[in-house]
């Protein structure tokens, strides 16, 4: 039997790989722009927020969610790791009433001893609801 928390990280990762597609369907690029965005914020600085990104990446999402599986990516690929922390995206009045989380690089000299003091990785996908 598959356990309410399979099924929800099941259906998470099922919607989030929806909005992707339509988001590549009406917008190409915008995964890979904000990816390689995401992966030169890591490289030169120790932490990584929304704010951050949408500074950094010229491209906009047609679909705001879209950019879950673009984070997802990089936990998984070993970029940035859930610091445990969350704060307010200060550069998008949209998404202003929102907290977003704030990731350690692991890419940016010296992060091995920020990413020791992050929750393990087993811990960052219950924090996601469930696994990858």
């Amino acid at each position: 039997m598959t356990s309410p928390a399979t099924l929800a990280a099941d259906r998470r990762e099922a919607g989030m790989q929806a909005v992707a597609e339509a988001q590549e369907r009406d917008a190409p690029g915008y995964a890979d722009a904000a990816y390689d965005a995401i992966i030169r914020i890591a490289e030169r600085q120790a932490t990584v927020h929304i704010n951050d990104l949408l500074a950094e990446c010229p491209l906009r999402p047609e679909r705001p969610n879209s950019a879950g599986s673009v984070w997802m990516r990089a936990i998984k690929d070993g970029v940035i790791t859930f610091s445990g922390g969350a704060r307010h995206c200060l550069t998008d009045p949209r998404k202003n009433k929102h907290r977003y989380p704030v990731y350690l690089s692991r890419l940016f000299q010296g992060s091995e001893r920020l990413a020791a003091s992050a929750p393990a990785p087993s811990r960052q996908l219950e924090m996601f609801g469930g696994g990858l």
